[in-house]
């Protein structure tokens, strides 16, 4: 009988390579808790989103709020009203305002009343600045950027497990957010909160990779990215019910602070122990890990191996231990998998969060509306796993990008009033999008030797983050009417074309003409000064270097001595300014061209062969609200 148990026990027994292939509750307990921080993070990461999410305000009139103005009011004029305009009132009736308190005259608003103080844009005054709102989630990512870049050489150099820790600890500071009382400095919080939560990611995807095995590494990448589409939406449901911002940071930032817990339940990477030299470390996480999942090795064997022979077991041979950054680009397939896999991860990162910031802005609820966009990539990461397994990485990954375009760009065709047709069409990108985000993961993880996985990893994330910075700017390019700047917005409406928005602006602020002969001289003079810059766009964003030439000596030598005294000519007939001998729209024109006009232009003496074009600028700088403007903003 003994005899028989002593030959099923040689049966069971594995070589030691084995130990991180078989996947049991070791993996799984692991699994779990690498993925509480990414879940945390992830709420982090879209917290920009609903916390400087856009709310309803309008213009405080002076005259008529009192110290405790509310949004809406009975009293407003009659009339469409943009937000960053204040119309003047003319009278008051009974000493209080009424519908027809107001003449046609306006001015510039430049203070708001908010519906709610729900996000950061009533906090923070940011009533009329659209950009500065759109900036906070650039911002989040170039900080994400930089530390994805920084924590892959981290993750390489002190450990997987020391870099998780340290990077979803440290993303709690975060919450100082809640005591900033300017722009500038919530921003400045933002940029360092998100420069240290990233390499969570970076750290916690390379550590399950490694824990896993080779077989189980797509499932790894399909875990990892459901600890993600968790965080998306339960920060969906937490917003839902707490939209107050600062009591939302509070909530979704504090769980950070116990993640430094985790440092005494998860183990670090078996190989990256090797790697290091830290063999006694790598014995003892393989002995835990055969025994949690009770698989029989031969314990006294991988006692006595020594450093040589154990990294020989685990097939860590000299160019994998050796290999270093620098050494690593010599090979020109290394290179070239880095840019492969730089360009997939920046086309699924600002295609994949491109898609969650604008579902915000699809018909209904914008929380149910961001869970939606959420939940589609539950499907999606079953669909990563089961293809990814069955043909391999390339051709899904090829095709699922193919499919995700088509259906991006069928969405922006389809019609307003085709509401469920256009969100379902969104949504299906949304989850096409899904299988590539997870797929590239594993393919990249997949393309680089262990000893810089971390750092190459990185490297390769931060194209992801850059395609996610921009992802936050896109809805400006939602709401342009031909997709491009600029824009003007007032009353819900959207306005493109730069000369469209200056001829408006001219004439409702008094710097357009009396007649419409006065407009037309105006007109003239201004497309005339269009087609004299014109000439040197043309020259300077020529693309053959020979044929860039020849224009440029063209523009130096004919084009430009012939058309710029005419510019002159016109200044001095209108007593230094483009018409009417006064202060009109096109005057604004010409200022906010004119320092690129010279740039372009290859004259380096302009300002003293033409005077009169430097003293129309100074002019225009001086008027005492754009140098007032120009001042707040230089602060």
């Amino acid at each position: 009988m003994g005899a028989n148990d002593t030959e099923r026990n040689e049966k069971e027994e594995i070589e030691i390579i084995e130990t991180m292939e078989k996947f049991g509750r070791y993996q799984m307990l692991q699994y779990f808790l690498i993925c509480l921080p990414a879940v945390v993070v992830t709420m982090l990461n879209v917290n920009y989103v609903f916390v400087a999410g856009e709310i309803n305000y309008r213009c405080r009139i002076p005259e008529c709020d009192d110290q405790y103005p509310v949004y809406n009011t009975s009293w407003w004029p009659n009339k469409n009203i943009d937000r960053c305009t204040r119309p003047l009132v003319k009278e008051l009736t009974g000493g209080s305002c009424t519908n027809d308190s107001f003449s046609e005259a306006v001015a510039v608003c430049t203070d708001w009343v908010y519906e709610t103080n729900d996000t950061v844009i009533a906090e923070l005054d940011l009533g009329c600045q659209p950009w500065k709102s759109n900036l906070i989630g650039t911002i989040h990512n170039v900080g994400f950027s930089l530390a994805m870049l920084a924590s892959g050489w981290m993750a390489d150099r002190f450990g997987r497990l020391p870099t998780l820790i340290l990077c979803s600890v440290g993303s709690c500071i975060g919450i100082l957010k809640v005591f900033a009382s300017t722009y500038y400095a919530y921003v400045l919080i933002e940029l360092i909160e998100a420069t240290i939560a990233g390499g969570t990611y970076t750290s916690a995807m390379v550590l399950m990779i490694e824990i896993g095995g080779k077989k189980n590494r797509v499932l790894a990448g399909v875990i990892f990215a459901y600890a993600i589409y968790v965080g998306e939406t339960l920060f969906a449901l937490i917003a839902m019910f707490v939209p107050y911002w600062k009591n939302l940071v509070l909530i979704i930032y504090s769980p950070a602070i116990l993640s430094i817990l985790l440092l005494f339940v998860i183990k670090e990477s078996p190989r990256w122990q090797l790697l290091n030299n830290k063999t006694k470390s790598a014995k003892k996480t393989l002995l835990h890990v055969a025994k949690i999942n009770k698989v029989n090795i031969n314990n006294e064997k991988l006692l006595n191996m020594n450093e040589e022979n154990l990294k020989k077991e685990f097939n860590i041979d000299s160019y994998e231990e050796k290999e270093g950054l620098t050494a690593i680009f010599k090979s020109r397939e290394i290179i070239k998998r880095s840019l492969v896999a730089a360009f997939c991860k920046f086309t699924s990162g600002f295609v994949y969060y491109g898609l969650m910031v604008n579902s915000v802005f699809l018909p209904g609820n914008k929380y149910t509306n961001f869970m939606l966009a959420s939940v589609m990539s539950y499907p999606g990461e079953l669909i990563s796993l089961y293809l990814m397994n069955k043909i391999g990485r390339k051709f899904p990954l090829i095709y699922g990008y193919v499919l995700s375009g088509l259906l991006c760009a069928a969405c922006g065709w389809i019609p307003e009033d085709y509401t469920w047709l256009k969100i379902t069409v969104f949504l299906l990108g949304k989850l096409i999008v899904s299988v590539c985000y997870t797929g590239v993961i594993t393919y990249t993880m997949e393309l680089f030797p262990t000893s810089v996985r971390g750092t190459l990893l990185g490297v390769c994330s931060v194209s992801a983050a850059f395609g996610s910075m921009l992802a936050p700017l896109t809805p400006i390019l939602v709401k342009t009417p031909h997709g491009v700047m600029p824009l003007l917005e007032f009353d819900g409406k959207v306005y493109g074309q730069s000369f469209a928005i200056c001829r408006y602006l001219g004439k409702k602020y008094g710097l357009a003409g009396n007649t419409l002969e006065e407009d037309l001289v105006i007109d003239q003079n201004t497309n005339f000064y269009a087609d004299v810059r014109l000439n040197g766009i043309q020259s300077f964003w020529e693309p053959d270097a020979s044929v860039k030439a020849v224009k440029q000596e063209a523009l130096v030598k004919t084009v430009y001595p012939e058309l710029l005294p005419k510019l002159e000519k016109i200044l001095k007939e209108n007593n230094g300014y483009m018409a009417l001998g006064r202060l009109t729209w096109a005057d604004f024109v010409f200022a906010g061209f004119y320092e690129f006009f010279k740039q372009q232009s290859l004259i380096p003496d302009m300002d003293e062969k033409y005077p009169s074009f430097k003293k129309l600028r100074e002019t225009v700088m001086n008027v005492p609200a754009v140098k007032k403007y120009l001042e707040s903003k230089s602060k």
